[in-house]
């Protein structure tokens, strides 16, 4: 599984999931730096409300069937959540990354694209980096294969 972060506009994004945390009671439109069209997105896909971004609750939307998808090369939007903003850390993003890679990994999807916050520094990706590969982590050393 490859997982990326990018700075290309979405319109040129290529990717099996899309990976987006999100705060509980922040409305994606309110989040500087969000594209607008993905705003939009999020909010048609989960017009009934079934994903409400409680720390580390996962919702997979499917992109296919969704008329006028501006984003016809993302097949899926993974919304991620962190929690409230209140309660927020900086440990509550590492969580949910963690979470949604291991999600990504047990579907056996080929690659993943991950939106992070826009001030990150680069401490900060590479820190987000080791996260990821420690969630796709795997001891099988004695690990029998039948």
């Amino acid at each position: 599984m490859q997982i990326t972060t990018t700075n290309i506009l979405f319109a040129q994004l290529t990717t099996e999931v899309l990976i987006v945390p999100l705060l509980q009671d922040v409305a994606p439109s309110r989040i500087q730096d969000l594209d607008t069209d993905l705003v939009d997105l999020i909010g048609r896909v989960n017009h009934h409300g079934d994903w409400k971004g409680e720390a580390n609750e996962l919702g997979l939307f499917y992109l296919h069937d969704l008329t006028n998808n501006p984003f016809p090369a993302i097949k899926r939007i993974l919304l991620v959540g962190m929690g409230k903003q209140a309660d927020w850390t900086y440990e509550q993003l590492r969580q949910a990354l963690a979470t949604a890679v291991n999600f990504v990994q047990k579907r056996q999807f080929d690659n993943a694209t991950v939106i992070l916050p826009p001030a990150s520094t680069p401490a900060t990706l590479k820190d987000l980096a080791a996260v990821a590969v420690m969630a796709t982590y795997q001891f099988t050393h004695y690990k029998t294969h039948d």
